[in-house]
């Protein structure tokens, strides 16, 4: 059976309170501050989490590929020897909560 990937159709943007969080200054160029501009978003606060958020989904996802791949190129003999160990974890942690 060949893994498949899911992935999410929506990121939502992290939440963040700001009376929990010390504003700073970022020195940004004036290209790159448009950039963010462009992007729409209410705050460039809210427009840069968004895009932080999308950023750590995609190299999520990346990864996961990149393990899939590398676990579908395994020899089945390989598969067997990681599916034994896999049971063996599943086994000493089996009744645990």
């Amino acid at each position: 059976m060949k893994p498949t990937t899911v992935k999410p159709t929506t990121v939502k943007p992290a939440t963040v309170k700001p009376a929990t969080v010390k504003p700073t200054t970022v020195k940004l160029t004036v290209a790159t501050r448009e950039r963010i501009r462009a992007l729409g978003g209410d705050t460039y606060e809210d427009t840069i989490v968004e895009a932080l958020d999308l950023l750590e989904a995609a190299r999520f996802w990346a990864q996961a590929d990149a393990a899939i791949a590398w676990r579908t190129a395994l020899s089945d003999e390989d598969r067997a020897r990681l599916a034994a160990g896999e049971d063996d974890v599943d086994a000493a942690f089996a009744g645990i909560e």
